[in-house]
């Protein structure tokens, strides 16, 4: 057993000596290189999964944009208001037919909330009742 043991260590021993050793000569050794990452914010937060989607800044509208939420299986919304109004989060499976899946009345409004909850259609959307109010409404949708 003791000369099998010796024997695997010698192994172990070889091939980390051969696999762990640079390979490389004088001159490749003083010349280096710098990389530089092209990568964009948005292209890392694709390969996540994340997506970040503003439905209010402000006021002038009483339905947000619409979000397809493609293949996201969660949210987070957070929202804050600086009046009493009405809010809803709506979902819909064909960007036509809209039902509320959040009502946020007037208190919740002005106090702010954030809400986490999995997706249960493909596109999004957002409305108040009160256009002129400065609503701020943003989501975080992820996989």
């Amino acid at each position: 057993m003791k000369s099998k043991t010796v024997l695997i260590v010698a192994i172990v021993a070889t091939f980390l000596a051969v696999s762990c050793t640079p390979t490389t000569t004088p001159a490749s050794a003083t010349t280096s290189e710098v990389a530089v990452s092209t990568t964009s914010t948005s292209s890392v937060l694709s390969q996540l999964s994340v997506e970040d989607f503003v439905f209010f800044a402000g006021s002038g509208a009483s339905t947000s944009a619409v979000l397809d939420t493609k293949d996201f299986t969660k949210a987070a919304i957070t929202l804050k208001c600086d009046s009493d109004l009405y809010l809803k989060i709506q979902v819909s499976s064909d960007g036509v037919n809209w039902i509320d899946q959040f009502d946020y009345y007037q208190d919740v409004c002005r106090q702010g909330k954030t809400e986490n909850f999995n997706i249960t259609g493909r596109y999004y959307r957002a409305w108040n009742s009160n256009p002129a109010a400065t609503i701020n409404m943003i989501g975080r949708f992820s996989s």
